[in-house]
């Protein structure tokens, strides 16, 4: 028996490769839609980074044999340092355990990298978690496992949120100051870390132990999406394409199926990825050794074992060129196959050949499927960053995907880069942890800060995670122009002051008391609005804290309703809504600190003259403000701080404080 029945099944002609690119779409066009479909269209609830993001960040990279724990610098301008990095064997015994043994071992790995580092437990901007198994994305910090893939089985996962159970862990751990900020798989990660560097990069592949791929798609066609926005008109999404199984099976593809434990399942991965290649291979060794092709007909107990013909082996014996095939003799007298021929090696070398081949033409059809759902007719430059072993060291794998792509695109194919992105899957989650810093600001700025616009008298000290901060403040402004005659406007008010650090990079800073208006028309006798309610809100969020500077936006919204006044017999009714937003900056000295800043505000002016209602805003010429201000520590937990404002209006702020 020659190997032309081997060949056969496993070859990939270029009609089939259009079937699939084909299929590709059909699926992936129903995944989007929430439709039945193999390909699952998971949204990632992220889009692709600028490259300006900064931060120091944990990574946590959970999806192969090893557990990866890293603390990363993004200095921004695309530049990313790995400033320590652990690495923990995952045994049998782990990944076959339960929830808790499982993510406390993860989270005794987080707690071994911040002490080799000096045991900072908050130095660190937030956390990313890689986490490589399918997973039903809820938000940027929420997921729930779908099913385990690649052998892991720990109990009571699967249905649960894994952002959860390792927050639950950190918090056991005695970490419970981080939580994770960024969930992520493997393959948005690796996109994510390409594309931090790389404009061009629109896809995230893996292709190791397992594959699948990522993508950036327009929020407009993911019709089964029903939240918002987020400020971009992208999403990156990840496909999970190893389930996709629109492909012609060998029976050796069907015995493989039948065998495993996730049957009728991951049927692309199983023809493509580094755990199923070699036993592929093997199955059909021992059906050539059956049929006395090879070998005499004389197997061995090794070969016989799942599992013993190893996808490292195939590429070693694919990248032997000696005469003899002495590399490849020296793999088969391990697997107790010590009698082989060069007859025997030569055939081996091909099944190889055959195999791996198939199934990186099969990765060129999945992939120009993706690009050509961006862009149909190839018009741009696109970069697809591939991570995972079979990609990197796997002897001519990526070559046989390039001819697959050329195949398909022609000259076109050159537009196509496709660019090893090493430990993508722990680098891309602390960039998407900085993402979701990001996203997560924008957002309450937008829920909040619209239309408030303001910055809290507070100075740059703000509240840690789940401390409170309270005092009493008193601010006056002593003038602040109206519009047109409306002329100019005194306001005193007195708060009782509450900060609450929801973060340590963000507080929420209410305010409630009393204040009274004077209002002086132009031509016309003060009006003086008795004192009454007065309160207000605002938020606060560190931008930069490193050594003894520190940088602060904050926003504040304060109104002011005094009581109202009759002049004869018409009544004068008025309330003060002061918008403002600021930025500060300070630098601390053992006894004291200084900081100095900008704000934008606005101050909306309400009237009423009997039934007649007018709003009238300060005169937005005069709309950008100069503060300078002193925080004095009179104890540890009791501080001072003082504050004036030029500029946009004359105004001073005075405030004690206590630290709980």
């Amino acid at each position: 028996m020659n190997l032309d029945y081997i060949q056969r099944s496993f070859c990939i002609p270029p009609c089939e490769l259009k079937r699939i690119v084909k299929d590709f779409h059909s699926e992936m066009s129903k995944g989007l839609a929430g439709k039945k479909s193999s390909l699952k269209m998971l949204p990632a609830y992220v889009d692709r980074p600028s490259g300006n993001e900064k931060g120091k960040f944990i990574a946590i990279d959970l999806g192969g044999t090893n557990l990866r724990v890293l603390e990363l610098w993004l200095k921004g301008a695309g530049r990313l340092v790995i400033l320590r990095e652990k690495k923990l064997v995952l045994g049998e015994k782990i990944i076959a355990s339960t929830a808790r043994e499982l993510f406390d071992f993860i989270a005794d790995g987080v707690k071994n990298l911040i002490q080799s580092g000096g045991g900072d437990k908050k130095g660190t901007d937030g956390l990313g978690f890689t986490f490589s198994f399918p997973i039903k994305q809820t938000g940027i910090a929420s997921g729930i496992l779908i099913h385990w893939t690649k052998e892991f089985s720990a109990k009571g996962v699967a249905g649960k949120d894994v952002v959860r159970l390792l927050n639950q862990a950190l918090e056991r751990k005695g970490l419970g100051c981080i939580k994770v900020s960024a969930l992520a798989n493997d393959t948005v990660g690796t996109l994510v870390a390409r594309s931090y560097k790389d404009r061009y990069c629109d896809i995230g592949m893996i292709l190791g132990t397992g594959t699948n791929a990522c993508y950036r798609e327009k929020i407009s066609k993911i019709t089964k999406w029903r939240g918002k926005a987020g400020g971009t008109a992208h999403m990156i999404i990840n496909m999970e394409w190893g389930n996709f199984n629109l492909l012609r099976q060998s029976p050796y593809d069907i015995q493989l199926d039948n065998a495993s434990e996730n049957r009728g399942k991951q049927i692309l991965e199983k023809m493509v990825s580094g755990k199923y290649l070699g036993e592929i291979s093997r199955l059909i060794l021992i059906d050539l050794i059956k049929r006395k092709v090879l070998f005499k007909g004389s197997g061995s107990s090794v070969l016989s074992r799942v599992g013993s013909f190893k996808t490292e082996y195939m590429s070693r014996i694919q990248g032997d060129h000696s005469v003899d095939l002495s590399q490849a003799a020296g793999i088969l007298r391990k697997l107790g196959l010590a009698k082989s021929t060069l007859e025997d090696r030569m055939r081996i070398k091909q099944i190889c050949d055959v195999v791996s081949t198939r199934g990186a033409r099969i990765a060129a059809g999945a992939m120009a499927g993706v690009v050509t759902r961006i862009d149909p007719r190839l018009s741009k430059r696109h970069t697809l960053a591939v991570d995972g072993s079979v990609f990197e060291k796997y002897s001519g794998f990526a070559k046989n995907i390039k001819a697959g792509l050329r195949e398909i695109f022609g000259n076109k194919a050159v537009k196509i880069k496709m660019a090893l992105t090493k430990d993508g899957s722990g680098k891309g989650s602390a960039i998407v942890a900085a993402l979701g810093k990001a996203l997560l600001i924008f957002i309450l700025v937008f829920c909040f800060a619209f239309p408030a616009y303001a910055a809290p008298c507070y100075g740059t000290r703000m509240p840690k995670k789940k401390e409170f901060f309270a005092g009493a403040e008193a601010y006056s402004i002593f003038k602040r122009y109206l519009k047109d005659q409306y002329g100019k406007l005194r306001s005193a008010q007195e708060f009782v002051l509450l900060s609450y650090g929801v973060f340590d990079w963000l507080s929420i800073d209410l305010k409630g008391g009393a204040g009274f208006v004077k209002q002086h028309p132009v031509g016309s006798d003060e009006l003086d609005y008795p004192t009454s309610f007065a309160g207000g809100y605002g938020l606060r969020f560190k931008l930069y804290d490193k050594k003894d500077y520190k940088m602060v936006l904050g926003f504040q919204h304060i109104s002011v309703h005094p009581e109202s006044i009759h002049l004869g017999s018409v009544k004068h009714k008025a309330i003060l809504d002061d918008w403002q937003v600021s930025v500060l900056v300070s630098r601390e000295f053992p006894k004291f600190t200084p900081y100095l800043g900008t704000r934008w505000s606005r101050i909306d002016y309400i009237h009423w003259v009997g039934e007649d209602r007018k709003r009238e805003m300060s005169d937005l010429t005069r709309s950008v403000g100069f503060i300078f201000g002193l925080n004095l520590p009179l104890t540890k937990k009791i501080w001072l701080n003082l504050e004036g404002q030029l500029f946009d209006s004359e105004a001073a702020a005075c405030s004690l404080n206590y630290s709980f």
